[in-house]
């Protein structure tokens, strides 16, 4: 009966269907919510932009783009990107609009689309702040005569960010993330204990797939941050975080909830295959989960560094070296012809123990290099240590028959949403140049 979300970094299609079988096994298939932006036929809607506070929508987005905090000329546009999209939210949510990727991406790239949203917007604090930004990019002419956007200025500003986020407004990721009345909200998932199965295709749009995680992490910890303030919302039973290949997707942010999840009773379970796939975040990453992280499992590794990192995270102990000696003799002597003395015979034997401590790894690297599939080194608690064997899971042929070899994902009937529509504006836009005559 308790949640799960599962990010799968490897978008093995036989994960989704063994998920789908485990969920029937239990009578809960239809808790299951796919997210594949890969396959939209096989996924539900998921818009990572859509849910949160200004702020927490803008760190979301901002993820698209590298840190830059040790370059100032390029974190000024990083600063410039993450304003426009805080002022951009701020002021939708303002006019009680639900809006997607593609309509942010058009915004900023039509001084017309932008003048249409504008005019959504009510008098209000946000829309103020919203046009007060929207000021430092307007054009005048000699006179001083507003003649719209700079949209010259505003594509050298915030080009880039515009680029990423009309990624995931188009092709397949738009038939996953445009919808304004998404089939899966994060935390609406947690409270209600769903199964969230991600697919994440890094192996043939790796980039692509790389930043639509690091949003889906952002939307899980901006779901976090609303179950600390809110106590009620809580999982009553401990939901699961399983990130498959992490490396790929967490980032260094990632790290507070590592620290603070387990009060939300939300437990994760991070998987990589090497020391370096945490170090490609960054090592301060590496420390804080291995610092936050009660068990440690180790299954079969190879790369030297990173089994150096394991014998020394396992431990060492104080080991006794016993050795036992022991001798035997025997003396033999013969009577003398001269003196016709007697033949005498003697016998010696002795035994010794010896004890010695050292100190010496709980778990050598070699041993870590012969276990098998399914073996693992369990680590709990610091000092505990056990070999264990994991069962394999599998279904007989008559119950992958009952359940069926096609996954159908559960679909709900959408609710009518007033949402900012821009790719209808830009439509409009189209339709009256060409009635002109004008360039298209």
């Amino acid at each position: 009966g308790a949640g799960v979300m599962f990010v799968d970094g490897k978008i093995d299609g036989d994960n989704l269907l063994m998920m789908w079988q485990m969920a029937a096994a239990c009578g809960r298939e239809h808790d299951l919510l796919v997210i594949n932006p890969d396959e939209p036929d096989l996924s539900n809607t998921y818009n990572p932009l859509l849910h949160g506070d200004p702020e927490e929508v803008a760190s979301r987005a901002m993820a698209l783009t590298p840190h830059s905090e040790n370059n100032p000329g390029t974190d000024f546009y990083r600063q410039s990107a993450s304003g426009a999209v805080r002022a951009i939210v701020a002021g939708l949510q303002s006019a009680n609009r639900a809006y997607n990727p593609m309509d942010i991406a058009l915004m900023l790239q039509s001084d017309r689309i932008f003048a249409a949203v504008d005019r959504m917007m009510p008098n209000s604090d946000a829309a103020t702040q919203f046009r007060i930004w929207r000021q430092k990019f307007v054009a005048t002419d000699r006179d001083g005569n507003e003649r719209g956007l700079d949209m010259a200025k505003m594509r050298n500003e915030l080009g880039g960010l515009v680029n990423k986020i009309y990624t995931f407004g188009s092709g397949n990721f738009g038939r996953v993330c445009n919808s304004y009345d998404p089939e899966v909200v994060i935390l609406d998932a947690i409270r209600q204990g769903k199964i969230i199965y991600c697919a994440l295709p890094t192996l043939a749009k790796r980039e692509q797939a790389g930043q639509f995680g690091k949003m889906l992490i952002g939307d899980l910890r901006s779901a976090l941050g609303h179950l600390q303030k809110h106590k009620q919302d809580r999982p009553k039973k401990p939901f699961l975080c399983f990130f498959d290949e992490a490396g790929s997707y967490l980032t260094e942010a990632a790290s507070a909830m590592l620290e603070q999840a387990r009060s939300c009773n939300i437990s994760l379970v991070l998987a990589v295959q090497t020391k370096g796939n945490y170090d490609n975040i960054s090592p301060s990453f590496r420390q804080t989960a291995t610092g936050n992280t009660l068990t440690k499992c180790w299954f079969k590794l190879n790369e030297p560094d990173t089994l150096k990192w394991a014998e020394e995270m396992i431990g060492k102990e104080r080991q006794i070296d016993y050795s036992v000696s022991a001798g035997k003799g025997v003396g033999l002597s013969h009577a003398s012809v001269s003196n016709a003395k007697a033949r005498g015979q003697s016998d010696s034997s002795s035994v010794s123990y010896s004890e010695s401590t050292k100190t010496e790894f709980k778990v050598a690297h070699y041993d870590l290099m012969k276990l098998g599939k399914g073996e693992c080194i369990v680590q709990f608690d610091g000092n505990k240590v056990y070999h264990v064997r994991i069962p394999f899971l599998s279904f007989d042929k008559s119950f992958q028959a009952e359940v069926g070899s096609t996954f159908t994902p559960n679909r709900r009937r959408q609710r009518r949403v007033p949402g900012v529509y821009a790719i209808r504006i830009a439509e409009e836009i189209l339709d009256e140049k060409a009635r002109e005559g004008g360039e298209v």
